[in-house]
């Protein structure tokens, strides 16, 4: 089986759909039963900025750790989560857990996409690096500047809430 196969089956198991081994799936073909359709890949528009084919939200740095080491943190694939049609990866479990638990609070605002671009009403993807916690919610941005310009204005935020919906509308689905 080739391994873009592979990964739709193993994301598919992730998900929660019918569980097979890559392994036994030739055999069951070749027994003539039917496999299950797979789940869509979740695409780079959807409400959740996700990169490349597997649909990993946020570059793969976990969430939770911004608040909790009030900095960037990759996640590992053993601590990892379907979430919003994204895969979402953890640090460690206590921070999956606590994302399972509560993921509206750590997902980051506008899905991702930095908040200065939402305020001049367009959707830009922000790196992992580049963040504030503001009223307990994470913001991502793209680059220093954005960041210096989340600071400098305070208002920035408030016009990309307003925003928000035109842009998200824009996303393809």
């Amino acid at each position: 089986m080739n391994t873009a196969i592979a990964r739709r089956w193993r994301r598919a198991a992730r998900a929660g759909f019918l569980l097979l081994t890559i392994a036994a799936a030739p055999a069951a073909q070749a027994a003539g039963v039917a496999l299950p359709p797979l789940p869509g890949l979740p695409g780079v528009g959807e409400g959740v900025v996700v990169h490349d084919q597997a649909g990993i939200a946020l570059s793969g740095f976990d969430p939770v750790a911004y608040f909790i080491d009030g900095r960037p943190r990759g996640g590992l694939p053993a601590h990892e989560l379907v979430h919003a049609g994204a895969v979402w990866r953890f640090a460690s479990r206590a921070n999956l857990e606590a994302f399972r638990n509560q993921p509206d609070a750590f997902i980051p605002v506008f899905g991702g996409y930095d908040a200065v671009a939402v305020a001049e009403g367009r959707a830009a993807e922000a790196g992992p690096d580049h963040f504030a916690i503001i009223g307990g919610r994470l913001y991502t941005l793209r680059s220093a500047a954005s960041l210096a310009a989340l600071r400098a204005d305070p208002r920035l935020l408030a016009r990309a809430e307003e925003r928000w919906p035109e842009v998200e509308r824009q996303l393809a689905r």
